[in-house]
């Protein structure tokens, strides 16, 4: 019951989200499992109440999807949802120009990446 009165004297949901970080963390690092820990980020994604959880989630599955599961279309989803999710700001411009490095560099697409960078420079501009 200490832990449970621990959470609760926390803000509630911003609270399991955190939990749900751990357990991700897990999942990740412990187990291997990275399709569960995906669907995990998936789930504070879905519970957050801030948009910094939010971005934490979505880089933490761009690390699995990249890192450990090379699917690169996958990255440039999330990478999609972080440019929606923070338009107009530093945080998109930077996530546009790691889609055109992407496509540049691992999708091997020159088209979409010069789109990519081509965007990039209308944010900045």
């Amino acid at each position: 019951t200490t832990i449970r009165n621990n959470i609760n004297q926390q803000e509630g949901s911003e609270s399991l989200v955190w939990q749900y970080q751990r357990i991700a963390e897990i999942q990740k690092n412990n187990l291997n499992d990275y399709t569960a820990a995906i669907d995990t980020y998936q789930t504070m994604i879905s519970m957050a109440s801030n948009s910094q959880q939010i971005l934490e989630a979505r880089r933490n599955k761009i690390d699995i999807y990249s890192n450990y599961l090379n699917d690169y279309s996958a990255v440039v989803r999330e990478y999609e949802f972080i440019i929606n999710e923070n338009p107009n700001t530093e945080t998109s411009a930077n996530a546009q120009y790691a889609i055109g490095e992407i496509y540049r560099y691992n999708l091997n697409d020159t088209q979409k990446a010069i789109n990519a960078y081509e965007s990039v420079i209308k944010l900045i501009e």
